[in-house]
């Protein structure tokens, strides 16, 4: 799908020649999919990364979970359906109620919810209350007790353990495991293994691991000792269904295995580390996963060991039928013969939180996809029909900008950190990590001469909005914000003017936090001298959400509509069309598209000066104020994102 070997001239399905491709690039020919001119339609479903969790009490229905794309069902097909969620943004395994598997406990952006339907509705804005007025700061461990369904044991990412004995509705605090460190706000989630293993019976042992160790607990929580104290796989934690004294936990040097429910320890060596496991519902069967290997065992101490070939292995599950799922960055597979051989089974997961969308400047079938919460970047070669995943960690797209003078090269913008890309966004490495970054524009002429915007509150905020500038290529950087006041604004949207580079604009917009729904922007801010210092421009709206050059002109969408200039960003008049706040906005020559914060999309068809609603099916959902639109570089497709409902096509 990705040739680089030769060199082929970029086409137009239909023999019409495409925008002339920069020296040495390669474009694939694809074919114009059937799109409807009058209707938005979604694109091909985006493969949903970083498949976490899966649950099941052996049988169907069988739920999967992610850091943040959503959670899945499965019946006995194994075909998995999409369950409409709110953001999960959590490492939390999801829990289900003993006898009932459409009981089941999750956590969502950091507190606990509940569905007693099999997913179709959740409830719980008041589940995990542990004082007036607060909520659990982050569920990272769940279970339900198998003598007592009403019992759910929960950790919270401070490292307070929380009983609930009446299926969630009250939690009382009960204590405090020992940890190895607690997670800092800025460590990328799923780092730690945490995983609590409830009681067997009614007084028994609670176990609970941080990943660095195994604590016991022998009065329901309130008081723990600290068992084995090394690095662990946490989520290799399991208790044998035939033998509650029988534990086991996963390791870089093998399984630590455990007769006496945890009091001691002995490491067996199986021939390599250990991830994740699981055990089959009558302890006959016993599977774990390493980083490179699946070791099956149906007596509990030998095992028959497989090699596998699947990045960042996160969850297995065994049925009681003898199949296997495994759930890796990428996707999902399952085994029939307990990891010998797989068969692809990700058919379905779909990752709908894309809140990035960029076609190719000069390939027009290409196009990208960024999305959030470490589900990273996507790429298709026909148009959005299929995606395929770049393995590489990206926590949260921000923006991806191709460099006009080097060919296959591609800046990434990040949440935390910058990428760039030598070979059209195959493979990636990280230039520079500190901050949360936004803005960010490249020199036409130069390679080495970068403008990057920080993000002046929020999880890894900078100490104000500032920009950044480097002289080499993204190697070292300095504080280039001169006249630019303090605040905890986000530096947004960057562009140079075109034909005049060193003339640049700085588009501010709400900080706050990575969605950018909380805050204000201190306006449009003007550059002459490449970004060395900057000015108030003449434009009188705070939030900026994103700048747009023309062949002769800039449009900036912003809080109130949509506004242009045609004299270097000196003077700004406002544009026929929408009268409410604008998201994001895209020109490419006599064409233009906006998206409202209302999920209207309105269209140009005369470079930005007037707009008109584009009659759409498109619904936003409103939990993020990240969103993009795109135009292919034949002019023949536009695109958008729209958070959680994934990509839209529309022809042109």
């Amino acid at each position: 799908m990705w040739s680089l070997s030769a060199l082929v001239a970029c086409t137009e399905p239909g023999g019409s020649p495409e925008p002339p491709a920069a020296a040495g690039e390669v474009c694939e020919d694809a074919p114009l999919p059937p799109l409807s001119a009058d209707a938005w339609s979604l694109a091909g479903p985006i493969p949903a990364t970083g498949v976490l969790t899966l649950a099941t009490d052996g049988a169907a229905p069988v739920w999967a979970g992610s850091h943040s794309t959503g959670v899945w069902l499965a019946g006995e097909d194994l075909a998995w359906n999409v369950l409409w969620v709110d953001i999960t943004h959590t490492t939390a395994e999801i829990a289900l109620r003993p006898g009932d598997p459409d009981h089941a406990f999750r956590s969502a952006g950091g507190h606990l919810t509940r569905t007693r339907d099999g997913g179709e509705t959740w409830d719980g804005l008041a589940l995990g209350d542990v004082a007036a007025g607060g909520f659990i700061d982050q569920v990272w461990a769940i279970a339900v007790t198998p003598w007592d369904p009403d019992r759910v044991l929960v950790v919270e990412k401070t490292g307070t353990a929380t009983l609930s004995e009446d299926d969630g509705d009250t939690f009382v605090t009960q204590g405090y495991p020992p940890l190895h460190t607690l997670p800092p706000d800025d460590d990328p989630l799923h780092t730690y293994g945490w995983r609590i293993l409830p009681e067997a019976a009614e007084g028994g042992r609670v176990l609970f691991t941080d990943g660095f160790g195994v604590a016991v607990s022998d009065d329901a929580m309130g008081t723990w000792r600290r068992t084995l104290d090394t690095p662990l796989g946490g989520y290799s934690l399991l208790r044998d269904p035939a033998d509650p004294r029988h534990v086991v936990v996963g390791g870089p040097d093998g399984l630590y295995v455990s007769t006496d429910e945890g009091e001691t320890w002995t490491l067996q060596d199986i021939g390599g580390d250990v991830l994740v496991g699981a055990w089959s519902t009558d302890g006959a069967r016993l599977v774990l996963v390493g980083s490179d290997r699946v070791y099956a065992s149906t007596d509990g101490a030998s095992f028959t060991t497989h090699a596998h070939a699947y990045t960042h292995p996160a969850a297995v599950a065994l049925l009681d039928d003898g199949r296997l799922l495994l759930a890796h960055h990428s996707g999902l597979v399952v085994s029939a013969d307990l990891g010998a051989t797989w068969a692809d089974n990700s058919a379905g997961l779909e990752d709908r939180g894309v809140s990035v969308v960029v076609p190719h400047p000069t390939c027009a079938a290409r196009v990208f996809a960024g999305s959030r919460c470490g589900s990273g970047l996507v790429r298709s070669a026909d148009y959005g029909d299929a995606w395929e995943s770049v393995p590489t960690y990206f926590h949260y797209v921000m923006g991806l900008y191709f460099d006009g003078t080097v060919a296959g090269r591609v800046w990434a913008v990040t949440d935390d950190r910058l990428l760039r890309s030598d070979d059209d966004g195959a493979t990636w490495a990280e230039l520079h990590q500190e901050l949360h970054y936004h803005g960010f524009t490249l020199h036409p002429d130069d390679p080495d001469l970068l403008l990057l915007g920080s993000v002046g509150s929020g999880v890894w905020g900078d100490d104000a909005a500032r920009v950044y500038r480097s002289e080499d290529g993204g190697t070292t950087w300095a504080d280039s914000s001169t006249g630019i006041p303090a605040s905890e604004a986000s530096a947004h949207t960057l562009v140079r003017w075109p034909g005049a580079p060193d003339t640049v604009l700085l588009g501010t917009y709400k900080g706050g936090d990575v969605s950018h729904r909380t805050g204000v922007g201190i306006g449009l801010w003007r550059s002459t001298d490449g970004g060395g210092t900057w000015a108030l421009a003449d434009l009188p709206v705070d939030d900026i959400s994103g700048l747009a050059a023309g062949d002769d002109a800039v449009v900036a969408a912003t809080g109130e509509g949509i506004w242009r200039s045609e004299d270097e960003g000196v003077t700004w008049a406002r544009c026929d069309g929408p009268e409410t706040a604008v998201l994001a906005v895209t020109i490419r020559g006599a064409i233009g598209l906006a998206l409202g914060e209302d999920g209207r999309v309105w269209k140009s068809e005369d470079a930005g000066v007037s707009w008109f609603q584009h009659d759409t099916d498109v619904a936003r959902n409103p939990t993020t104020n990240l969103a993009q639109v795109g135009i292919s570089a034949d002019g023949a497709v536009g695109y958008v994102t729209v958070f959680d409902s994934g990509v839209w096509r529309i022809a042109l």
